[in-house]
């Protein structure tokens, strides 16, 4: 690499750094967050099976990412039949394995989604956040969105157990 004198530009670094995070282990598969610097760092959910060959789930024209909460997480959650996800535009989309995602919910004024994890039916838990309050939401796959838990203060992680729902506040 020659710099002729001048610093890293941010294309260039782009290009060269890839970035990973979110894993999580579903059925046997890995499944993760990553920058693909071939399409100007967008952050694609991938996913690598029993035989280790690694392949992106999500469209390169869409990045993947939640900032609920400045720190961002849960981002994307793994269902039977997909991936559900929160857009570079704050929206919640659905993605059945193999076919286009699909926006389910669109976001409002200051509202965020993050900390998505499977629901119901196909269906997907998550935090909406906004400016005066947290709340966990149900999401189904036709977009209706019901409101568990609100809260002024924080929430997160919510999650299945026992059938019941568990999370931080």
């Amino acid at each position: 690499m020659r710099s002729h004198g001048r610093g890293l530009s941010a294309a260039w670094v782009a290009r060269k750094v890839v970035a990973h995070d979110e894993l999580q282990a579903v059925a046997g598969s890995l499944w993760w967050l990553q920058s693909d610097p071939e399409h100007g760092g967008v952050r694609r959910v991938m996913c690598s099976e029993r035989s280790g060959e690694a392949f992106a789930v999500t469209p390169s024209d869409l990045s993947v990412g939640s900032g609920l909460h400045a720190y961002g997480g849960g981002s994307f959650a793994v269902v039977e039949d997909g991936v559900w996800f929160v857009g570079d535009d704050g929206s919640l989309f659905h993605q059945p394995l193999g076919r286009t995602p699909e926006r389910i919910v669109r976001v409002r004024g200051s509202e965020q989604f993050g900390d998505l994890a499977p629901g119901p039916d196909g269906g997907a838990f998550a935090v909406r956040g906004g400016s005066a309050a947290d709340e966990i939401v149900a999401v189904s796959p036709a977009g209706v969105v019901q409101v568990l838990v609100r809260s002024s203060g924080f929430l997160s992680c919510p999650r299945l157990s026992g059938g019941r729902l568990a999370y931080l506040e």
